[in-house]
């Protein structure tokens, strides 16, 4: 059965297709293991939360939703996506927010995230010190094409192939 993404239905099956995807950011396309400088409430199903690559290709669905701490209509996201999380957690579907830095320190991205906005989810905090455009200009990170707003939700299938994209944040989404 398709799985619900706010008001939109995302079918991911289990497709034996080998054909290698092509990269590019479009839903259809393949992306490489996410860069990953710290982990925020890390995941329990995380071996060791070390900054290394999480492989998006494991068998698990990734819904990821892009955000940052000074963005107005990202916590709209936070709670429909904690809901997404504890209703597909038993079906293999991980639900991660995904940041990167904005010119401030490691603890204070942390303290804006998790204690302003209250986030219970895990947050991968990717990319180098300069903010979301350094972020997708990354080897790791370009794959996932072009977020030109905030917030930003991508589902990406058991094989590492992109199924859904949607910008921003309204009622219905």
């Amino acid at each position: 059965p398709p799985m619900s993404v706010g008001s939109h239905a995302v079918r991911v099956t289990a497709d034996t297709d080998t054909a290698a995807p092509t990269h590019g950011g479009a839903v259809g396309t393949a992306v490489l293991p996410l860069a990953v400088t710290a982990w925020f409430n890390p995941p329990p199903w995380l071996p060791a939360p070390a900054p290394a690559p999480l492989r998006l290709d494991d068998g698990h669905v990734y819904v990821l939703g892009f955000t940052a701490w000074w963005c107005e209509s990202c916590p709209q996201t936070y709670g429909p996506l904690t809901a997404l999380a504890r209703r597909y957690a038993t079906r293999g579907v991980r639900v991660i927010l995904v940041t990167a830095f904005y010119g401030e320190k490691l603890d204070a991205l942390r303290q804006g995230l998790l204690a302003t906005h209250h986030v219970a989810l895990p947050v991968v905090v990717s990319g180098v010190p300069t903010g979301m455009a350094d972020f997708f200009g990354t080897p790791n990170n370009r794959h996932f094409g072009t977020v030109s707003s905030m917030p930003w939700v991508i589902v990406v299938d058991q094989r590492g192939v992109i199924q859904f994209r949607q910008g921003g944040a309204t009622a219905d989404s």
